[in-house]
């Protein structure tokens, strides 16, 4: 029983390069809130049209990946915010109005970029809100 664990657990590895395959993980506002007491950096992807209507999380810094057409300068946007964070291995929570956006931009971070520590807002800035927590306007 133990040799045919092994073997699967080889295979599996050899599929995978050997290497870990890491999942975007999505969190609720109670958790958002405690990450950001632990100095998660958290980035808003929205529009700047989207912030002014709705404000924004507390700390949460802006940073347009998206324009009001759809494009995005991912090498540009990667760089802007390889320069917010503080230390390498710092937390990252995107947060976009109700999650697809921040889960697109996390799993490119997370699959594409190769970087750790990377969280998505469930449900967006909608689901902080809907919530009652506060936003800056």
């Amino acid at each position: 029983m133990k040799s045919s664990k092994l073997l699967i657990l080889l295979f599996s590895s050899l599929l995978t390069g050997g290497a870990a395959q890491a999942e975007l993980i999505g969190v609720n506002p109670e958790k958002l809130q405690g990450m950001i007491e632990q100095g998660a950096l958290v980035v808003d992807v929205r529009t700047e049209a989207e912030w002014d209507k709705t404000g924004i999380i507390p700390s949460s810094h802006k940073l347009m990946y998206y324009d009001e057409n759809g494009n995005s300068n991912a090498d540009q946007w990667l760089a802007q915010l390889r320069a917010m964070k503080s230390t390498e291995n710092q937390a990252v929570v995107v947060v976009c109005h109700s999650g697809g956006r921040s889960a697109s931009v996390g799993n490119f971070l997370d699959k594409d970029v190769g970087m750790s520590n990377i969280y998505h807002l469930e449900d967006g800035i909608s689901g902080w809100i809907n919530q009652g927590k506060a936003v800056d306007k």
